[in-house]
């Protein structure tokens, strides 16, 4: 700590302040980058399971 915060000697109590919001930056950006991928990863998956079935029923169509 960089400088002395009077508040800080509540027991039981997790302060926070801009240090600790500091200190969770990194781990907050990293579940939103997990977020991000995972809904990536199902939009993706979406299309191509619509591209699968587009395919298959125009195919159906044709040999009719």
């Amino acid at each position: 700590m960089s400088l002395e915060q009077p508040y800080l000697d509540v027991p039981g109590t997790t302060i926070f302040d801009a240090e600790q919001s500091r200190l969770g930056y990194y781990l907050n950006q990293f579940c939103m980058s997990l977020m991000k991928a995972y809904v990536w990863a199902v939009s993706w998956l979406k299309t191509s399971i619509a591209q699968v079935i587009a395919k298959k029923l125009r195919k159906a169509r044709c040999s009719r």
